[in-house]
């Protein structure tokens, strides 16, 4: 409009195009941020409202502009005026806006939705066109490239466009278009050397960067607050902020490689000049633009800082930021002309970019530890092997069913070489652990004996905390919980002496499993709550995720289950953001099943179990889990081909470790559902001694007392069977474990249900004293199952009852 001489003519050109639309056609005109507009478009719109029927649908901040701006009168006009406004307050977006829209655009592979709603809210800052324009433009990115930028802790480190030219072109586009459009060059200019200090800024190191006076230059920082680009975040001393990440980024992707070269010189020097020694952030933002200046020379300085600031990260314990720091370091050692001579130890700086990875919930982490052994082996620096190892721990089912041939590898090489016995028994600790799924997996014992005999007698109470916590699960069966309890008590002693938060809560997870295997839950929990208040305070993913595997699997245990679902999503949560996707998916799946169990509700869950017991090696190694709830779900085809394969292949086949018990109990329930006497022998074999045992799961399953009875009334031992089915209803009602108790009191039922008329049951009298009380029992499980929503109770009592008529 301004550029045509007659002003007026154009007026009427724009109006008569508005009158010369159809009569019953709506026309509704949109023009965002009218805070920007100029006087003869405002002059122009004022027209239209005055001459037309038009409706109009405007954005508008009024904090953006001066008070004499023509878009605050043109404002109130309309509010005042005879005309019919309606205002919304516009709002940012908040981050469950935009987990929403994530699951509206984006597919479900794409990743948690919160962790990519939480990226994009630290880069446009609820800004609604930027928001959505990035979420649309991740939407061609794969899931592993995704997950890569949304764990890119340490915002100094350059944010990214998605890797798709078109995202990123789209978003560039529309910055420029929108914000930078009328800005003059010279502006420009600056807003691109300010951008490479970051979000936010001081006149003085724009100063020092763009070799000009701020008196110069205020001026242009000025429009730019006015076209909303910048904030002016503090007045004293002066401090700008980049109205959001995106704008940021633009500008700064839009300069030449050499330009960012010289000004990130130039901003180290200054902020090594004007930044105090004291200033936590020193070593990283220096270790920030020396990074990107290397090519001046900066190398060296560059990767000290790197290093200190990972360092200075782990202290304040932000594990993320300092794993970025040291992958920086490491980038930046890569561009050493002469790696051999550089004073930068690489064995440690890999172990420490290990470690954080690894605390932060890196998955990452234990590949930089076993590249850091690797190294220290080939300097041989046994310490640095022995410290790699320990680190590099992996969670029960991240090894289940496979063994990392790598670092067994690493491990025993490591063992040959060591001289120093505290070295010796750690790794032969670790090794044992890692041989649990091995094909030589029997010699486990041995080392694990030898590691713990090797520590005892060395008094050193850390070496002893960490063979003790790498022999629980190395050497646990079903009837080693007494040595299990007493080495767990022998561990927490060791761990308490030692004033280490993180073995004290290594000993205190191995109380807990232990006392789990020994059948006492009450005191598992007491461990398990104490285990997720320390997690909490030394704020490590992992042991935030193991602390919430006990908790989530008490609550089932307590027939809490509504809770339990609730709690199963955030331990899956726990455990991805910990790295530990797979042991995060088989927990969540174990608690889900067992949850859907008591509801019957494993219909849904059919397909996927009968995919697991189609897999041979499934089927032996874990079918026993799967087996039992597909005859709960109704598949009693596919739950007998897998105690077929079990029965061909011996209960031999279940190994003497943690997985024992759930697999003698489960075996059992399918053994008795199928009426199937071939494993019923020697699963009491087994079973012997084990009364008071529970499954050392994530869910307390039924104790082997239970087990056993049910084994006793398939084999026609109605006494046995009554008596040790009556000792279970104690023994869980003990523990509180209501559902347990009432699946109990129906396999007890059963057996009281089997007596003859001739055949009366000294045992049962106190009980049942016939098939009236029988029943009585079974209707009063069945209102107290409806208390808990258990489903299946209700239905099996049903049978039962069905079955009595």
């Amino acid at each position: 409009v301004t550029q045509v001489p007659d002003h007026r003519q154009t007026v009427e050109s724009v109006l008569s195009w508005f009158w010369s639309l159809p009569n019953k056609q709506r026309v509704t005109l949109v023009i965002e941020d009218i805070h920007h507009a100029t006087d003869d478009t405002i002059s122009l719109l004022v027209a239209l409202i005055q001459r037309t029927a038009v409706d109009l649908l405007l954005s508008y901040d009024p904090t953006s502009v001066p008070p004499a701006h023509p878009s605050h009168r043109l404002m109130a006009n309309l509010v005042t005026g005879s005309q019919q406004v309606q205002t919304v307050e516009m709002v940012p977006l908040t981050s469950a806006d935009l987990a929403l829209a994530i699951e509206e655009l984006l597919p479900a592979t794409a990743g948690p939705r919160s962790a990519i709603a939480e990226w994009v809210m630290a880069r446009a800052e609820g800004n609604p066109l930027l928001s959505l324009e990035l979420i649309r433009s991740l939407g061609s990115v794969n899931s592993t490239e995704i997950s890569r930028m949304i764990r890119q802790r340490d915002p100094r480190l350059d944010s990214e466009f998605p890797a798709q030219e078109g995202g990123r072109t789209r978003l560039k586009q529309i910055v420029r278009g929108r914000l930078t459009s009328d800005l003059g060059a010279d502006t420009v200019r600056l807003l691109q050397h300010a951008s490479v200090l970051g979000r936010e800024f001081d006149p003085g190191g724009l100063a020092a960067i763009s070799l000009r006076q701020p008196a110069s230059f205020l001026p242009d920082l000025t429009v730019a607050v006015d076209r909303g680009l910048l904030a002016i975040s503090r007045r004293a001393p002066l401090q700008f902020r980049f109205a959001n990440g995106v704008v940021r980024d633009v500008l700064y992707e839009d300069l030449s490689e050499l330009d960012r070269i010289l000004i990130h010189e130039r901003a180290g020097e200054y902020l090594a000049d004007s930044l105090p020694i004291t200033e936590p952030d020193r070593a990283a933002h220096l270790a920030y633009h020396f990074g990107h200046a290397a090519g001046m020379g900066r190398l060296t300085d560059a990767v000290g800082f790197a290093i200190q600031a990972g360092e200075d990260a782990e202290a304040r314990r932000g594990f993320g930021d300092a794993a970025g720091w040291y992958a920086y370091a490491e980038s930046l050692l890569e561009l050493e002309p002469s790696p051999a001579a550089s004073p930068i130890d690489g064995v440690h700086l890999a172990f420490r970019r290990g470690c954080a990875e690894t605390w932060s919930g890196l998955a990452a982490g234990r590949k930089t530890l076993l590249r850091a052994a690797k190294y220290a082996l080939a300097e041989g620096r046994m310490q640095e092997v022995r410290l790699a190892a320990l680190e590099a721990n992996r969670g029960m089912f991240s090894q289940a069913l496979k063994a990392d041939e790598e670092w067994i590898s690493i491990i025993s090489q490591a063992l040959e070489a060591a001289d120093d016995p505290d070295t010796t028994a750690e790794l032969q600790a670790v090794l044992a652990s890692e041989l649990l799924w091995a094909e030589h997996a029997t010699n486990r014992f041995v080392l694990s004996d030898a590691a713990l005999a090797t520590a005892r007698e060395r008094g050193s109470a850390e070496t002893l905390a960490r063979v003790l916590f790498r022999r629980g699960h190395t050497v646990a069966s079903a009837g080693g919980w007494k040595r299990r309890i007493e080495e767990a008590d022998e561990q927490l002693e060791a761990a308490v002496e030692t004033h280490d938060d993180l073995l004290v809560l290594q000993a205190m997870q191995s109380c807990a499993s232990a006392l789990i295997a020994a059948g006492d839950a009450h005191a598992s929990m007491t461990f398990g709550q104490e285990m997720v208040r320390r997690a909490d305070r030394l704020g490590l993913p992992v042991w935030k995720f193991m602390a919430s595997i006990g908790q989530t699997g008490f609550l089932v245990h307590e027939g809490r289950l509504d809770e339990a679902n609730r709690a199963i999503g955030t331990m899956f949560s726990l455990g991805v953001q910990a790295g530990y996707q797979e042991d995060a998916l088989s927990f969540a799946a174990d608690l889900s099943v067992a949850v859907a169990r008591w509801r019957d509700e494993l219909g849904s869950m059919v397909g996927p179990m009968t995919q697991i017991a189609a897999d041979p090696l499934h089927t032996a190694q874990i079918g026993f889990l799967v087996g039992p709830r597909l005859f709960d779900a109704g598949d009693h085809v596919t739950a007998r081909r897998v105690l077929d394969t079990v029965v061909k292949r011996g209960v031999e086949l279940v190994e003497t470790n943690f997985m024992e018990l759930p697999a003698l109990t489960n075996l059992t329930y399918l053994t008795v559902r199928l009426e199937d006497p071939r494993l019923a022998e020697p699963l009491l074999d087994r079973l012997e001694g084990l009364e008071h045992c529970f499954p050392c799961t994530t869910t307390t399953g039924p104790s082997g007392l239970h087990s056993i009875g049910m084994l006793h009334s398939l084999l026609g031992n109605r006494e046995m069977a009554i008596d040790c089915l009556a000792r279970a209803v104690e023994f869980h009602h003990h523990q509180s474990a209501p559902l347990l108790t009432l699946e109990s009191k129906l396999e007890l039922a059963q057996a009281l249900g089997q007596l003859g008329s001739s055949d009366p049951n000294p045992a049962s009298k106190q009980l049942l004293e016939n098939q009236s009380d029988q029943r009585v029992l079974l209707e009063a499980v069945a209102a107290e199952a409806k208390q808990y929503g258990a489903s299946f109770l209700i239905r099996r009592s049903q049978e039962l009852r069905d079955a009595v008529r």
